[in-house]
């Protein structure tokens, strides 16, 4: 029997259900592929005649019994009308049972970081302000961010706001940095600063998991040497 599925983009019918696209089955499984813009779906084995005929669409949907997560297989049922939800943005496999029963999900996109914010003694780190902490970039692996010559100290949280708010998330080292090495972090409510060692260009990159902070800096030996 044939699998439809409408969803919140063009390409899935942006929620017409007479615009609802067809599913490949390979003669086991029904599946496809979902890119990064679509968050949510519908599925059902019944494709309405008429645009916005949510009746006739509702009459052979097949909904998720629990959240989708990554390599998880959730069962279908007709229990409710809810839509699908995908649990981030990426490029998902979507696997269907034969019988309709199962849903298996799985991507290969790394799952969003947490925000991660950072303030420092400079006006481009906020001076200070936490409600003006800049957030630090990441690529879903890693949070890295570069700190020009003026920065000497900074504080990172995965909070922005007010003084409370940003210490309540704040990470401190448990080691002073140094060139080259990792050290752990820790959370620290109290607010405590990281201080970088000397003056120079410093690349500050942060493990996803916030658990540890290397910082890295070509101009030690040129800058360590005017102060000997």
């Amino acid at each position: 029997r044939p699998l439809y599925i409408v969803g919140n983009t063009e390409e899935l019918g942006a929620w017409d259900t007479e615009k609802a696209v067809k599913v490949a089955h390979d003669g086991k499984n029904y599946t496809i592929t979902l890119d990064e813009t679509v968050t949510e779906f519908k599925i059902s084995n019944i494709k309405s005649e008429a645009s916005g005929d949510w009746t006739e669409f509702d009459k052979g949907i097949h909904s998720a019994d629990a959240a989708i997560t990554n390599g998880g297989t959730v069962t279908l049922s007709h229990k409710n009308g809810s839509n699908i939800v995908l649990p981030w943005d990426g490029v998902w496999n979507i696997t269907i049972s034969n019988d309709l029963s199962k849903l298996t999900a799985s991507t290969e996109t790394p799952k969003p970081l947490t925000p991660l914010y950072i303030v420092g003694n400079t006006e481009e780190l906020g001076a200070w302000n936490t409600e003006n902490a800049v957030e630090v970039s990441n690529n879903r692996i890693n949070y890295s961010i570069t700190l020009d010559e003026s920065v000497t100290e900074f504080k990172i949280s995965t909070n922005k706001g007010d003084e409370t708010t940003f210490n309540n998330g704040n990470l401190a080292v448990s080691n002073p940095i140094s060139n080259g090495v990792n050290v752990n972090l820790i959370a620290d409510a109290e607010g405590g600063k990281i201080a970088l060692p000397w003056v120079g260009v410093w690349n500050i990159t942060i493990a996803g998991d916030l658990s540890t902070l290397p910082a890295t800096t070509l101009a030690g030996d040129y800058y360590m040497s005017m102060f000997q």
